[in-house]
C-alpha cells in the first residue's frame, strides 16, 4: 500500500491554521513543495500566543503575528491569505464566521488533527468537517499535527529536499520563536517522521476512509452472502 501523499500539479489546496504559525510548524513542508497550490486560511487573531515581549499588548502582538504570516506566505508564494480575526481562545462560538468561507473549489483542506492538545485546533477540526458536509464539498480533509502527534497517520509527504525552507517558514515567526524553539521542535518532529516512510524528513497526515468507498464496495457483495455473514457474527 502506497502511504506517499502525492498531490497532482492542478489540484487546489486550502492549509486550515488556528494561529499565525499552525500552518509552518504542521504544514511547512507542504507549503515549501505545492505552496502555488495553496490559499491560507488563518482563524483566529493569535492575540493568546507564547511572547512574553508583547506581555499586556495584544493588539500590538496581533499586527505583529498577521504580518509574520504574510512573510511565511510570501517566502512559500502561497495564493491567498484569508484572515478572520476570530478572538484567540473563542474559535467554538464563532462558527457563524467560519461558515461563510466556501471551500468548493478546493481539492484538498488541511486542518489541525482531532486530538489535539490545543482547543482551538480541536476545533478548527470539527468546524471544517462541519462546513464540508454543508457545504458538500469534494475537498478531502486531511488531518496535520502541530502540538499533538498523530496516532495512527495515513499517510506522509517526504520533505527531505526542503527541510531548511520548512524551517525558514517556522522561524518568520519571531514573536513566537523566543520563548520556545518551535523552528528545531518542529524539524525534530519531521526528522522522526522520516522514519516511516524511510528518507530522511516526512510529514504525517490522517486522512479518513470514506464512507461511500465502503458503501460501493459492500453493494456489490452479494445479499446470500451477507445473509451468511451477519449469521457468523452473531454467534461470534
Amino acid at each position: 500500500m502506497d502511504r506517499n501523499l502525492n498531490i497532482h500539479q492542478q489540484k487546489r489546496i486550502l492549509i486550515v491554521a488556528p494561529h499565525p504559525d499552525d500552518e509552518s510548524i504542521g504544514c511547512g513542508g507542504l507549503l515549501a513543495l505545492y505552496g502555488k497550490q495553496c490559499d491560507i486560511l488563518l482563524l483566529t487573531d493569535g492575540s493568546k500566543g507564547h511572547a512574553s515581549d508583547f506581555a499586556g499588548d495584544e493588539g500590538e502582538l496581533v499586527k505583529i503575528r498577521e504580518q509574520e504570516l504574510k512573510n511565511a506566505a510570501e517566502l512559500a508564494e502561497v495564493q491567498e491569505v484569508h484572515m478572520l480575526r476570530i478572538p484567540d481562545g473563542d474559535l467554538f462560538s464563532h462558527y457563524n464566521v467560519v461558515k461563510k468561507i466556501d471551500i468548493r473549489s478546493y481539492d484538498y483542506v488541511f486542518v489541525p488533527n482531532r486530538r489535539e492538545a490545543h482547543e482551538d485546533h480541536r476545533v478548527s477540526y470539527r468546524m471544517l468537517k462541519k462546513l464540508k458536509k454543508e457545504q458538500r464539498a469534494k475537498a478531502i480533509l486531511v488531518e496535520y499535527e502541530v502540538w499533538t502527534p498523530l496516532v495512527e497517520p495515513t499517510c506522509f509527504l517526504d520533505i527531505s529536499e526542503v527541510i531548511d525552507r520548512k524551517r525558514r517558514l517556522i522561524e518568520q515567526h519571531e514573536s513566537q520563536i523566543g520563548d520556545i524553539d518551535y523552528a528545531s521542535k518542529g524539524v525534530g518532529l519531521s526528522c522522526y517522521r522520516g522514519i516511516h516512510i524511510n528518507v530522511d524528513y516526512a510529514e504525517a497526515y490522517y486522512i479518513e476512509k470514506q464512507r461511500g468507498i465502503v458503501k460501493h464496495i459492500s453493494s456489490r457483495i452479494p445479499k446470500a452472502w451477507k445473509r451468511k455473514i451477519k449469521r457468523v457474527l452473531k454467534k461470534s
